[in-house]
């Protein structure tokens, strides 16, 4: 679905053409991995095909933001209250929502590869703010793990990391919201849970002709 929609993503993203390139790049990267044989599987559980029966990125996300909330949070109580003790929290919450935000990226890139105009530069500007976002971020915990005095700079990088997350993520929400990007379109149909019989005869049936039959309310 690539429709104009009179969101602000949409304002933003519309003529944003630089994108493109952006675009054919990443999607060259997808699509020629998921050629190789034997990466169906991965697609199916980064999709949320299985086990999930229902997309995987939106429920990474909110652990991937979250984790990265709660960092930055116990880095404002660290500076406010001189408590070092919260350091290590904030330095182990800092390396969950990391290693999520892995997760979010490759779950995300496998929804977006088959998304086209306009809904693709959306969702590709909103790729680029966060692989930007968590590239910082992990600049911020290789601080903290390697240079004690520079704590005082990962925490502000985490800080600035943060709020431009809130502004990436803002654009990810114009995906579902804006453009209907993963969105179930039998959502409000009411489907039969059992084999049911088709209004069809058989002898309305030609060779090699499609036929529309019902079942209950469901053309199929």
């Amino acid at each position: 679905m690539s429709s104009p929609k009179n969101t602000a993503g949409h304002i933003w993203t519309k003529n944003a053409k630089w994108l493109d390139g952006f675009a054919k790049f990443f999607e060259a990267i997808v699509g020629g991995f998921y050629k190789i044989p034997g990466t169906g599987w991965i697609k199916t559980l980064l999709h949320g095909t299985w086990p999930l029966g229902h997309p995987l990125h939106p429920a990474i996300t909110d652990i991937t933001i979250g984790a990265y909330t709660a960092a930055v949070a116990l880095d404002v109580a660290v500076a406010v209250t001189g408590d070092l003790t919260l350091t290590r929290a904030a330095d182990f919450v800092l390396v969950v929502a990391f290693i999520s935000s892995l997760i979010s990226i490759v779950s995300g890139f496998t929804d977006w590869q088959y998304t086209f105009g306009e809904e693709k530069r959306t969702g590709m500007l909103h790729s680029l703010i966060m692989l930007s976002v968590s590239l910082v971020f992990l600049i911020s915990i290789i601080l903290r793990g390697t240079a004690p005095d520079a704590r005082g700079f990962a925490m502000w990088l985490s800080g600035i990391s943060w709020a431009v997350m809130l502004v990436g993520a803002f654009f990810g929400g114009e995906m579902p919201y804006g453009y209907g990007t993963e969105v179930n379109r039998q959502a409000w149909e009411e489907q039969p849970s059992k084999w049911t019989k088709l209004d069809v005869a058989a002898r309305g049936l030609d060779d090699r002709k499609p036929v529309v039959g019902k079942a209950k309310d469901l053309a199929v």
